[in-house]
C-alpha cells in the first residue's frame, strides 16, 4: 500500500513538472505546509459560453479552457467559468482557505471534485456570492470563502461559475486559516475605524450646519449615510445582518443608492453655494442633472436598466455625476464664493475615490488594500474638507457679525445722542420760555420807563435769568455725564438710576401725558456699568413717551430671579398707523438690545400683544470685567 502511494506521488510530481509540455492539461497547485496569502492566477483556467444554462457536465468535458492571464475581465454578458486544481503531496493533511477577494460578485457557484489516486471519492456544491444568503455558505464572511481540507495525495478541482451585472473579477486566493483570520480582523477593524470617523464627521457637521441654519443639512446627511451604506453593501459587510434581509438590502443599495447619492450631492452643491442667487446658469444645469439621476433611479428600481446592458449606463452617469461637483467647485472658486477652495478639495478627493472604484469594477485597476478603501478615504477626506469649509464660513460670518456689531454700537452711540438731544429739547422748553418772558419784561421796563431808576428790577430779572440759564446748563451737564463711557464696572442701586433717568425725561413725560407705576419690593444692587444701564433705560423710556398727548400708564417692575435682576416695562402703546414712528421705535429697540447683550452681558426680549409692547431685561448681578471696554 505504501509502495502504491509513493508511486502515485511520483507520477503526480512528474505530471506537474511536465506541465509546460502539456498544452491542454490542467496546471496543478501544490500545497505543502501552506503559510501566508497567495494568488492562484498562474494555475487558473477560464472560458465563457453564450448559453446561460450550460450544465456542469458540459463544462467539465469542454476543451475550450485557456490560461487565465488577468483576473479582471471587465464587463461580460454571459457567465464565466474557471477551473483550479489543487493537490496535497505532503504526508500530512492540509487545511487552507480559498476566497474571492472581490466582495461585489453577485453569484459564485462552486463545484468541488475530490480525487485520490485518480479516483473521485467526493463532490460538493456551494452557492456563494453577494446576492446569496450568508446562512447557506460554509463560512459567514464578507468575501465568498471556502474552507478545504486535503488528505495526503488528495487533489481537488474547483469548477466555478460566476455571474454578475458588474465587472468580473474571477480571482481565487489561497491562504492558511491563521493568516486569513488576521487579515479579516484587520480589515474589519479598518472598516470600523473608517465608519466611526465618517459618522463622527457627519454628526459634527450636522451640529455645525444646524447651528448656522445651513439649508444643505439634510441633503448632506443623506449623501454621507448613503455613501457609507453603499460601501458596506458592496464590500459584503451587510451580509452579517442577522435578520436575513441582507440579500434584499444589498440588491437595493448596490443598484439604487448611487443615483440617490449623486442627487443628494448635487442638491447639496445647490444649497451650499446658493447657486440660484450666485450662479443662475449653473443652477439650471444642476437641476437638470438631478432630474436625470431621478430618472435613472426609477429605471434601476423598476429593472428597466437590465434591458440596456447591465451596469454600463449607470457607470456612464456615475462618471459624469461625480465630476459635476468638481466643476461646481471650480466655478465657485472662480467667483470667490466662501468655502469654494475647501469644497473643491473635498469633492476632488471624493471623485478620485469613486473613479478608482469604478476603474476596479471595469477591471482597469487591481483590487488591493488601497483600491478597496479608496471610497471611504475619499468620503472621509470630503467630510474633513467640508468641516474646514464650514469652519471657514463660520469665521467669515463671525467677522461679518463683528463688523455689524461694531456698526450697531456706533449707530447706538449716534442714536443715543439723538435721543439725548430730543430729551434736552423737552427739558429746555420751560427754562427757555421763562427766559423769553424775563427778557420781554426787561425790555418792556426799559422802554416804558427809560428815565426811572430800574436797577432793582433789572437785578431781579437778571437773577431769574441766571437761574434759568443754570437750569439749562445743569440739564446739559446731566446728559453729558449720562453718555460718558464707563471705564470700569461699579456697584449701583437700580432704583436710584431709574429715578435719575426719570428726572432727565420729566419734560417729555409731561408732554406725552405718560405716568409710570414702579413696583420694586426690595432694593437691588448690581455690579455693572451704570452709564450704559442708564442709556438703555433712556432708550426704552423714550419709546414709552413717544406717543404725544395720549394718556397712558406704563408699569415698571423690578425683581430678583435666580440671582439675576429682571426689569420689565409693560403696557407701552404700540401704534402701527405711523410707519415712520414704528420704524424709529424698532431701531431704538435694536440699539438697546445691542447695548444690553454686548456691554451689560444680559438678555433683552420684547413682544407685542394687542398693540401693547412689553420689554423684559435680564441682567446678571455681577457683569464680567472688561466686556464694556
Amino acid at each position: 500500500m505504501l509502495t502504491d502511494r509513493v508511486a502515485w506521488g511520483w507520477i503526480l510530481k512528474f505530471i506537474i513538472l511536465c506541465w509546460p509540455l502539456q498544452a491542454h492539461s490542467t496546471p496543478i497547485l501544490v500545497v505543502n505546509s501552506l503559510q501566508g496569502d497567495h494568488p492562484t492566477l498562474d494555475y487558473m483556467q477560464w472560458q465563457f459560453t453564450s448559453h446561460a444554462d450550460t450544465d456542469w457536465q458540459t463544462i467539465q468535458e469542454s476543451t475550450a479552457w485557456k490560461p487565465l492571464k488577468n483576473t479582471r475581465l471587465g464587463f461580460q454578458f454571459t457567465p464565466i467559468f474557471t477551473r483550479l486544481a489543487i493537490v496535497n503531496l505532503s504526508s500530512e493533511p492540509q487545511r487552507f482557505i480559498l476566497y474571492n477577494p472581490y466582495a461585489g460578485m453577485d453569484k459564485i457557484d462552486v463545484l468541488l471534485i475530490f480525487q485520490t489516486q485518480g479516483a473521485i471519492n467526493k463532490t460538493a456544491y456551494y452557492e456563494l456570492g453577494l446576492h446569496r444568503s450568508v446562512k447557506d455558505q460554509p463560512i459567514p464572511h464578507q468575501f465568498s470563502t471556502l474552507l478545504l481540507i486535503l488528505e495526503p495525495d488528495q487533489q481537488v478541482t474547483l469548477y466555478t461559475r460566476l455571474e454578475t451585472l458588474g465587472a468580473y473579477q474571477v480571482d481565487w486566493r489561497i491562504t492558511d486559516p491563521k493568516t486569513f483570520s488576521k487579515q479579516s480582523q484587520s480589515k474589519t477593524l479598518l472598516w470600523g475605524i473608517f465608519g466611526g470617523l465618517i459618522l463622527f464627521f457627519v454628526i459634527y457637521n450636522f451640529l455645525v450646519m444646524r447651528q448656522i441654519h445651513q439649508q444643505a443639512l439634510w441633503p448632506y446627511i443623506t449623501f454621507a449615510l448613503l455613501s457609507l451604506y453603499y460601501q458596506y453593501a458592496t464590500k459584503g459587510i451587510l451580509r452579517f445582518d442577522p435578520t436575513g434581509l441582507s440579500i434584499y438590502l444589498v440588491s437595493l443599495m448596490t443598484w439604487v443608492t448611487p443615483f440617490l447619492i449623486l442627487a443628494s450631492l448635487t442638491y447639496f452643491s445647490i444649497l451650499f453655494f446658493n447657486t440660484k442667487h450666485h450662479l443662475p446658469r449653473l443652477h439650471k444645469l444642476l437641476q437638470l442633472a438631478i432630474l436625470i439621476y431621478l430618472i435613472a433611479f426609477f429605471a434601476h428600481l423598476s429593472g428597466l436598466v437590465q434591458l440596456m446592458g447591465h451596469m454600463i449606463p449607470g457607470l456612464t452617469i456615475a462618471y459624469i455625476g461625480f465630476t459635476l461637483p468638481v466643476v461646481v467647485g471650480i466655478i465657485a472658486l472662480r467667483y470667490k464664493l466662501i468655502g469654494a477652495g475647501l469644497y473643491l478639495s473635498g469633492q476632488t478627493a471624493l471623485m478620485a475615490g469613486h473613479l478608482i472604484q469604478i476603474m476596479v469594477l471595469e477591471g482597469l485597476l487591481p483590487n488591493n488594500q488601497f483600491t478597496s478603501f479608496a471610497i471611504p478615504i475619499g468620503v472621509l477626506l470630503d467630510l474633513f474638507f467640508l468641516s474646514l469649509a464650514f469652519a471657514h464660513r463660520i469665521a467669515k460670518l463671525k467677522q461679518e457679525h463683528e463688523r455689524q456689531r461694531q456698526l450697531m454700537i456706533a449707530q447706538s452711540r449716534f442714536s443715543s445722542i439723538s435721543h439725548a438731544f430730543g430729551s434736552i429739547s423737552y427739558e429746555w422748553r420751560v427754562p427757555l420760555v421763562q427766559l423769553g418772558s424775563q427778557l420781554t419784561e426787561l425790555e418792556t421796563r426799559l422802554v416804558q420807563h427809560p428815565g426811572k431808576n430800574n436797577q432793582a428790577t433789572i437785578n431781579r430779572l437778571i437773577d431769574k435769568m441766571q437761574v434759568s440759564l443754570q437750569g439749562l446748563n445743569d440739564t446739559v451737564y446731566k446728559f453729558l455725564n449720562l453718555y460718558t463711557t464707563d471705564k470700569k464696572a461699579s456697584s449701583f442701586d437700580v432704583r436710584k438710576r431709574l429715578d435719575e433717568v426719570f428726572s432727565l425725561i420729566k419734560g417729555k413725560q409731561a408732554w406725552s401725558m405718560t405716568t409710570f407705576d414702579i413696583y420694586a419690593p426690595q432694593p437691588i444692587q448690581i455690579l455693572s456699568y451704570p452709564n450704559t444701564f442708564s442709556q438703555v433705560l433712556m432708550l426704552l423710556l423714550d419709546i414709552a413717551t413717544n406717543i404725544q398727548q395720549t394718556p397712558q400708564s406704563v408699569q415698571i417692575q423690578l425683581e430678583l430671579i435666580n440671582q439675576q435682576m429682571m426689569l420689565s416695562i409693560k403696557n407701552i402703546a404700540w401704534e402701527m398707523t405711523d410707519p415712520a414712528q414704528t420704524s424709529l421705535n424698532a431701531i431704538t429697540l435694536n440699539t438697546a438690545q445691542v447695548l444690553v447683550e454686548d456691554k451689560l452681558d444680559g438678555h433683552m426680549s420684547y413682544y407685542i400683544t394687542n398693540q401693547m409692547l412689553q420689554i423684559d431685561l435680564l441682567l446678571p448681578l455681577s457683569v464680567q470685567s472688561g466686556r464694556n471696554q
